[in-house]
């Protein structure tokens, strides 16, 4: 994850899920984000997303845009005023940037909101608001005060406040077309991905209560999963971490029940945040940026990855690959500092995984220096956006990502419940985990996520992450899945439990590091694991470690075949080479690029072919008659891009 930013200082799109067949209205009710979910902006008459594009982030003089113009850089940014009253559309950035027929996004327009215990001050941290109800909490462990959102995420002046505010703005700055509104930098519940029991507020309860009308037939239904004896909904009151961490019990769902809640008052915030730019500009779109890893925090992307059109995302933990999986037509962006040789491959790597643009962080002006004469990452980088904003790059960003049929889950219930048990064992306070904590700490469901995540790439395949409302729904009958893996998958609902029996029973493979569902998806325990009959049986249920050595037996089992493999030609052992595959204009596109390594140097391997095809490199146009083995020079930085038939 590259260093926090702190910004306040200062279409085409792969396709890669079984999920396309449905609509994306469809696929975002199945996870859960209802008809409120903002409208596909890939058929919008106005603001459709253009290619790649390099944004400057800081403010430049004239002399540095025109440098930055010709260099490929193609938007900036600039900031508009919070007061809800008033605004300046007429920026001089804003028109610097017009004169030269350049674009901008419009930043933090209510990061106030948003990211409320995440925000640059000048006189203070920017978790300040966050160490302060910490050290409430530490103090006072009975006050409530701590666990109120100020402001609160369901407090209806503030959605509204927010919602005018957003509709002045992108009236006011409509004329520029900018290229999106950013509602906020670095938001989250709390501070980024950290833990903790936001919100008690009034507004946030009968909103939780609604939602609970929704997850559970009748009041008794709730009193039964929980364990509990309220009286009318209006008594229901959740369980907090101080009191779960406690508990003797293996009956979380009080806990884990409030913590998605929160999940769903954090994506419905920021939902209603897109809907009010999308009803003042139907083509414009809008933004978070600094989008943190899978957990804590709002970072829920089965309800978080359809609730905007552009995300700026760290890379952690599969984040991405979720994200895009969960909402094939979400803008990614990824943030830059420089053009070393490792910039320029995570530039490279990103647009191989469907990122459309790149933001440029450069608080010291090394790209262009004031006088605007180009800096050494100005040298460096120029002739990379020129290929990306070029026929190569717009190839890329026109293919389709091609799937092998192979689903992973992501289960937030299991991250959930996860985390709480860690905790129990943990004698620690549970409260002084900030969000650097939460996200270094190395659970046993991101680590399977990433080791499965491992074993596919390396085995040259490519698949999707699904979510438990889609298998509930039918994913598993489509017969596009040939292999399911559930990444120590500890919460599992009844009905994705009998989906994945059912696909098993099809012929499917599933494989899992553990037995799956040891708790609901309420975060109850069971007395054995749902699934635990179906592993034991063997056949087409797996155990299998994500470092195991079995992985060409699995994949042979489930009918894939790797198309593609490459080794090192001269022998030499730890130069892994990850293999992105596309579908354009009927042939197939080949990308290969090596894992970075400072210090490597360009060299040999060896691409065998599964059956005999003829290549083209798109970079030099050199060719080749039908080959089953190609040997090629591979540069430590930049991918080999071939197309294949």
């Amino acid at each position: 994850m590259p260093p926090i930013r702190h910004r306040g200082a200062s279409s085409l799109w792969p396709c890669c899920s079984v999920v396309t067949m449905l609509s994306r209205r469809s696929l975002l009710a199945l996870i859960g984000l209802g008809a409120t979910a903002p409208a596909a902006r890939g058929d919008t008459p106005q603001h459709v997303w253009p290619d790649w594009q390099a944004i400057i982030y800081q403010h430049q003089n004239d002399a540095q845009l025109d440098t930055l113009q010709r260099m490929g850089v193609t938007n900036g940014k600039i900031f508009t005023s919070r007061d809800d009253a008033a605004s300046n559309p007429a920026n001089p950035q804003a028109a610097a940037f017009a004169r030269r027929g350049m674009r901008f996004y419009v930043e933090n327009i209510a990061t106030d909101f948003y990211s409320a215990y995440h925000r640059w001050f000048p006189d203070r941290p920017v978790d300040a608001a966050f160490l302060a109800v910490q050290a409430l909490h530490r103090k006072h462990p009975s006050d409530p005060a701590a666990f109120i959102r100020n402001p609160g995420l369901s407090d209806p002046v503030w959605l509204a406040r927010v919602q005018g505010r957003l509709g002045r703005v992108v009236r006011d700055y409509a004329r520029y077309r900018p290229l999106y509104y950013s509602l906020a930098d670095e938001p989250g519940i709390a501070d980024l991905a950290a833990n903790w029991d936001f919100d008690l507020a009034s507004s946030s309860l009968a909103g939780m209560r609604a939602w609970l009308k929704t997850q559970y037939p009748s009041l008794a239904a709730l009193n039964r999963q929980w364990e509990a004896d309220f009286s009318s909904w209006d008594a229901v009151t959740p369980v907090l971490t101080d009191a779960a961490v406690r508990q003797f019990g293996r009956n979380f769902s009080g806990w884990a029940d409030f913590k998605r809640w929160m999940d769903v008052a954090f994506a419905r915030a920021v939902r209603l945040g897109t809907q009010a730019v999308h009803a003042a500009d139907p083509g414009a779109l809008a933004a978070i940026e600094g989008a943190q890893i899978p957990g804590w925090g709002g970072y829920n992307y089965t309800h978080l990855a359809g609730a905007v059109d552009v995300m700026e995302i760290y890379d952690g933990d599969e984040n991405i690959e979720i994200a895009r999986s969960l909402n094939p037509s979400l803008i990614m962006l990824l943030t830059i500092a420089g053009a070393d040789p490792a910039q320029r491959h995570q530039l490279w790597r990103s647009v191989l995984r469907g990122m459309r643009g790149a933001i440029l962080w450069d608080p010291s002006s090394t790209m262009v220096l004031a006088d605007g004469a180009p800096g050494p990452w100005a040298v460096q980088a120029a002739p990379v956006f020129a290929a990306l904003r070029g026929p190569l790059g717009r190839t890329l960003l026109a293919a389709e990502r091609i799937d092998d049929g192979i689903a992973i889950l992501y289960s937030p219930a299991s991250l959930r419940t996860q985390w709480l048990l860690d905790r129990r064992g943990d004698w620690s306070r549970w409260e002084n985990r900030g969000p650097s904590v939460e996200t270094a700490s190395n659970d046993a469901v991101h680590a399977a996520m990433r080791g499965f995540a491992t074993l596919i790439d390396h085995a040259g395949f490519q698949g999707h992450y699904t979510a438990q409302g889609l298998i509930e729904q039918g994913a598993l009958e489509s017969g596009r899945i040939r292999l399911l893996v559930l990444p120590h998958v500890i919460a599992l609902s009844d009905r994705a439990a009998a989906a994945v029996r059912r696909f098993v029973a099809g012929g499917g493979i599933v494989v899992a590091d553990i037995a799956p569902g040891a708790f609901d998806e309420h975060s109850r325990a069971r007395e054995r694991p749902v699934l635990a009959d179906l592993f034991q049986a063997g056949g087409n249920a797996i155990i299998q470690s994500p470092s195991g050595d079995r992985a060409t037996t699995l994949f042979a089992r489930a009918g894939l075949h790797a198309p593609f493999r490459v080794e090192r030609a001269d022998g030499q052992a730890g130069d892994p080479v990850r293999l992105f595959r596309f579908r354009h204009h009927g042939a197939t596109l080949l990308a290969m690029l090596r894992s970075f390594a400072d210090g490597g140097t360009v060299a040999p391997f060896t691409l065998h072919l599964a059956s005999p095809a003829a290549t083209t490199d798109l970079r030099s146009g050199a060719k080749t008659g039908p080959v089953r083995r190609l040997d090629l020079m591979l540069d430590p930085v930049t991918p080999t891009l071939l197309r294949v038939g």
